[in-house]
């Protein structure tokens, strides 16, 4: 695994700009980057023959004897988008309140259905061994609710062997799903977690609950997709009662 898999916070020197880590990791046309959010995090039983991919879909046809063979029982669900996409876009979100008025949350979900339809939303899944040296940093890193930097490549030219961690990502619903390798994993810079915890919040929500510091008080994973039906109609249904009553939220 390459050697700037590393949860240190020194690393964090290189900061927001990160587009200057190309330059410390080959270039390839296989890499993707991923802003990522742990949905969840533990050990699978059973068999991995019945074990679910990313959105629900069956794994692919060699992946349950890999699982099986290298024990690699425990595993990380992630979603979250494309780095690069993300921060093109990220300048279009004005950062909400605690308490966000009706009309900020109308101009909030437009935001989301203009800008977020544009950036790639696949679901990542990390799978450890029991046996992997990296398991306890792993599991201490990769804590539900948290962001993570995150590279993946899979090139034919260095396949996944053995038993180091690996990904399977799924890019779309219905769609082909792809092993990779991870090339990089870091936490993210607090001022980028910043605005991912607010674009991918559920402040647009009326009814959505959070504490004093404007955090959601149940830790929730990636909010729907933008364009998702109901959004729409929520917010609208709501605005007028909360015209009347603006700290309904509450």
């Amino acid at each position: 695994m390459s050697p700037l898999f590393h949860a240190n916070a020194t690393m964090l020197m290189l900061g927001d700009l990160y587009t200057q880590l190309d330059l410390l990791v080959e270039r390839s046309a296989s890499a993707t980057r991923y802003f990522s959010y742990v949905e969840e995090a533990g050990w699978l039983s059973g068999q991995p023959d019945n074990w679910d991919g990313p959105y629900g879909a069956a794994l692919p046809t060699e992946l349950p004897e890999l699982l099986k063979r290298n024990r690699m029982h425990y595993r990380v669900r992630m979603s979250g988008p494309v780095s690069s996409q993300f921060l093109e876009q990220m300048g279009n979100f004005e950062e909400l309140s605690p308490r966000p008025s009706p009309r900020q949350r109308e101009r909030r979900l437009q935001h989301l259905r203009a800008h977020l339809t544009q950036v790639a939303m696949p679901v990542v899944d990390l799978y450890v061994s029991r046996s992997s040296d990296l398991l306890a940093e792993l599991q201490t890193l990769l804590e539900p609710g948290s962001w993570h930097y995150l590279q993946v490549s899979d090139d034919a030219a260095s396949p996944v062997s053995g038993s180091e961690p690996f990904v399977l990502v799924g890019d779309i619903p219905g769609g082909d799903q792809r092993v990779a390798r991870i090339d990089m994993l870091l936490p993210v810079d607090p001022r980028i977690e910043t605005r991912l915890r607010d674009i991918f919040s559920m402040k647009h929500i009326p009814d959505a609950r959070f504490d004093s510091r404007g955090r959601e008080n149940d830790r929730m994973p990636v909010p729907p997709a933008p364009l998702a039906p109901d959004l729409e109609s929520t917010v609208a249904a709501a605005s007028e009662d909360h015209a009347r009553d603006p700290w309904k939220c509450e």
